[in-house]
């Protein structure tokens, strides 16, 4: 079995809510298999993090986001370090 250190999943534009929290249920059974040691999520702004707050099992580890000078993203910077969800910045 080939394992991976993270995993990045489900993106915010996936087909809503359901869609989102069935991508995120998918990854939570890779991490309980031993698959994947930690889990996390890409362009999730504050209001999607408290969406899947809101019905994880286990939080993302990470939030790959958009972060450059001209693009800080405060208020999802702040809530995933409130969180420990570490930030990883993707610039464009």
């Amino acid at each position: 079995m080939r394992t991976f250190s993270s995993s990045i999943g489900p993106c915010p534009r996936a087909g809503g809510p359901d869609r989102r929290l069935h991508s995120w249920r998918a990854l939570e059974r890779i991490l309980s298999e031993g698959r994947c040691r930690t889990i996390g999520v890409s362009n999730f702004m504050v209001h999607h993090l408290e969406e899947l707050l809101g019905s994880a099992k286990v939080p993302p580890a990470v939030n790959q986001i958009e972060l450059h000078p001209w693009c800080q993203q405060c208020d999802a910077v702040a809530f995933c370090n409130a969180r420990k969800i570490a930030v990883v910045p993707k610039a464009r």
